[in-house]
């Protein structure tokens, strides 16, 4: 079932009385089979958690406990629950291709000049052709199915001011749209992307980010002084949870090796704590729960030093180009 959970429980091999236990079971073991099978002895809460991730389940948490067995002897359990990963989203769009809003970050710690600040300023004159370069009809097309480009100050209240707002501009339109006599059923109404941009200042390529985490843990202050540790991003929902886009994030980064063999393009699973999780989480918690109309993206880019902004740009135009009309 699309909708099933997964709850196993076991001994925890993170307690020193389960590895005593382990120990001596393991000798026993031995001496009985000769050496000739491992002992099948319980995992950590770690191992197991791994073995179930690949396994191909999402949003796998792990809960550590004792139990009291007698009077003064506790034992160590874990209980792990997953959910059953949702297949990806193909990329393609119907009736048209989506409406893309696209944000960037402005400066923080050491980057005194994101590049994502200047992709985002100058891609819809990069793409119309308004910079004084002739480009082609299809990146002129795409210059039309963008609906906005933000510049995000790098901090968490940005973050949530910014994604209050796009909430409640999404929600009028698509009510507007759903009213409309002419307008098609709702789950014909035409896409929003939202693609969110950040700089990963040690990549020497882009990463597709294939999901976030429900935890604020900033490495430095971010612009408004906020440097949280440890805390949930969404406090009714479990700390560190990982969300995930729902777009094949896989056949877009083949897309995009293919188009462009000599940038690199890869998957992470690991978009950091800081304000690029904290936006990524927060899209994919507000939208992707709410409305399959809208779907949630992160990529982050390499320094300019690595990859020129003419190369980004071109990288950006074909990457949008993918999501629009996906092969």
């Amino acid at each position: 079932s699309p909708s099933c959970s997964l709850i196993i429980t076991d001994w925890c091999a993170d307690f020193w009385i389960v590895q005593l236990y382990h120990f001596m079971e393991r000798l026993r073991w031995n001496f009985w089979n000769r050496y000739s099978d491992k002992y099948p002895g319980p995992l950590t809460s770690t191992s197991l958690q791994t073995l179930v991730e690949q396994a191909g389940f999402a949003n796998v948490t792990v809960e550590t406990y004792r139990v009291r067995v007698f009077t003064f002897f506790y034992w160590g359990m874990q209980t792990l629950t997953a959910t059953k990963k949702t297949p990806p989203i193909s990329l393609s769009w119907s009736p048209s291709p989506p409406r893309f809003i696209i944000t960037g970050f402005g400066p923080f710690g050491a980057v005194k000049q994101n590049p994502t600040t200047v992709i985002v300023q100058k891609l819809r004159s990069y793409l119309s052709g308004s910079d004084g370069i002739t480009r082609t009809h299809l990146f002129n097309e795409l210059e039309t199915l963008i609906e906005d480009c933000i510049i995000l100050e790098t901090s968490a209240g940005s973050v949530r001011e910014t994604l209050d707002r796009l909430q409640k501009d999404l929600q009028r339109k698509k009510k507007k749209e759903s009213d409309d006599n002419s307008a098609p059923v709702n789950s014909e109404l035409q896409q929003t992307l939202l693609l969110h941009l950040g700089v990963d200042e040690r990549s020497t390529s882009f990463k597709l980010e294939a999901c976030a985490y429900n935890d604020a843990t900033f490495r430095i202050p971010d612009q408004r002084g906020f440097q949280p540790t440890k805390e949930p991003i969404f406090p009714q929902e479990e700390f560190d949870m990982c969300v995930r886009t729902t777009l094949d994030v896989e056949r877009l980064a083949e897309v995009m090796m293919q188009r462009f063999p000599n940038i690199g393009t890869q998957i992470s699973t690991d978009p950091g704590r800081y304000v690029c999780n904290y936006v990524y989480c927060s899209s994919l918690q507000r939208f992707g729960n709410e409305d399959a109309n809208i779907c949630s993206l992160f990529l982050h880019v390499p320094p300019f030093a690595v990859v020129s902004e003419e190369q980004q740009l071109e990288y950006i135009a074909g990457f949008l180009a993918a999501l629009a009309w996906p092969v």
